[in-house]
């Protein structure tokens, strides 16, 4: 019987990317400690994973082919980005989200902490999504990203505030690890 993975056997972690070096020697959720990362998955609602598209185009030649078909050559395009997208409940002190994805903080008199997002100084992040039932395993990272959304929304007059996030990253930096 087909593994059907599910939401409680998930867990996602975030870290600076200069924390995190990837080796043939090391499966990639081992490279997320507790004093080097921070759990997502505590405040997540969802997630969507997209892996680098490796788009083709046909170029149409002149003539046909001995078939009748027009000649044609397939051109390969460069591979895009990956992208993790997720919706995070926004709770009432700051997690790694704020931590990893502000470029700035400052200590304000009467105990808080004022972020901001600049782009000269953006850190780069490295986030792992593992799933793990004890006898499976599925790891996928995206690593070297750069945090491209963090929008909080209220969901409705009735509803919840929550932080919608993105991180981009170069096809060379995802991975999808399988336990054999």
């Amino acid at each position: 019987m087909a593994k059907v993975w599910k939401a409680s056997e998930a867990s996602i972690k975030m870290a600076l990317a200069s924390n995190i070096t990837i080796t043939s020697a090391t499966a990639l959720h081992t490279l997320f400690t507790s004093g080097s990362s921070s759990s997502l998955d505590v405040d997540m609602k969802g997630i969507e994973i997209t892996a680098p598209e490796m788009s083709v185009e046909k170029i149409d030649l002149v003539g046909q082919d001995t078939n009748g078909i027009q000649n044609a050559e397939i051109e390969e395009k460069p591979a895009g980005l990956a992208k993790l997208t997720s919706t995070l409940i926004l709770r009432g002190d700051e997690g790694a989200l704020e931590t990893y994805g502000f470029e700035s903080s400052t200590t304000v008199t009467g105990g808080y902490t004022r972020y901001q997002r600049k782009n000269a100084s953006r850190k780069k992040v490295s986030v792992l999504v593992n799933l793990d039932d004890g006898t499976d395993a599925v790891n996928i990272l995206l690593h070297d990203c750069f945090i491209t959304t963090m929008s909080p929304k209220l969901t409705g007059a009735d509803g919840h505030f929550e932080i919608e996030f993105a991180v981009e990253t170069k096809a060379t930096n995802y991975y999808e690890e399988f336990k054999n």
